[in-house]
């Protein structure tokens, strides 16, 4: 019995086969929020001995370092628009062996102040591109009607 138990280990040492399993992880988690940001870093993980590739699905920006554990990712133009896009870190042989990220993407609100004197109020002015919501908020004795509003009472 000691016999085969030999040998079954001497063919598989000698057959090459690896133990631990290939995975890949990004650190960033499932979803990040980018609002008016250019560039972001992504860092990833990986065990075992292989290459890894950094790609996109839905976006046209460009990685400073694509087959790297650690890059950064330049938006385009077309990111913004779309609003969202899936960032993958891959095996670089086997796109079974892959993790993503989801990137919302948003432009900075755009906010225009206007006081009305004689009305006694001030009012904003305000547009935001894939915004889900702009909320308003102030340090001075004033209050908002509604947060969600843009009218501010002196």
């Amino acid at each position: 019995m000691k016999k085969i138990y030999c040998l079954i280990l001497f063919l598989i040492s000698i057959s090459g086969i690896e133990s631990t399993a290939q995975t890949v992880k990004i650190l960033e988690g499932d979803t990040i929020r980018v609002c008016g940001d250019s560039i972001i870093q992504l860092k990833g993980f990986k065990s075992g001995n292989f290459s890894t590739l950094w790609t996109t699905i839905g976006g046209t920006g460009k990685f400073s370092t694509p087959k790297a554990k650690t890059t950064n990712y330049t938006f385009s133009e077309k990111d913004y628009s779309n609003g969202k896009i899936k960032i993958i870190f891959r095996h670089a042989l086997n796109s079974q062996i892959a993790d993503t990220v989801t990137v919302l993407l948003g432009n900075i609100p755009q906010v225009e102040f206007i006081t009305d004197e004689c009305k006694n109020y001030n009012a904003f002015s305000y547009s935001s591109q894939n915004a889900d919501k702009i909320e308003f908020k102030t340090l001075g004795d004033g209050y908002f009607e509604d947060s969600n509003y843009s009218e501010y009472h002196i």
